[in-house]
């Protein structure tokens, strides 16, 4: 493998994507929270519970749609070679340079 890091980036069209793809998920994370709520209820769970579930699925659903594509976005790079294609993802190694 080369030892430079990949040049090309994802085209910014790519963010419209992923934000469709994170309200999807967002969706599926918060009918999960309501299905808690009705199972706390149902069993007699303490209450608090309900907020932690509610909060939490609101939460990480506004960071998968808010912050994670852009950090997607920019940290994703790849190069292509006669022989191979070279990938290089994560959020945190596409920010170092």
């Amino acid at each position: 493998m080369e030892q430079n890091l990949p040049a090309n980036r994802l085209h910014d069209k790519v963010i419209r994507y992923d934000k469709t793809e994170s309200i999807i998920s967002g969706i599926f994370l918060i009918i999960a929270g309501a299905l808690l709520v009705v199972a706390t209820l149902y069993f007699d769970w303490p209450t608090w519970l309900n907020y932690i579930w509610i909060t939490a699925s609101i939460v990480i659903s506004l960071i998968d749609y808010l912050i994670l594509p852009a950090l997607r976005l920019r940290s994703i790079r790849y190069e292509v070679h006669p022989t191979y294609l070279e990938i290089l993802e994560g959020v945190f190694s596409g920010l170092v340079n």
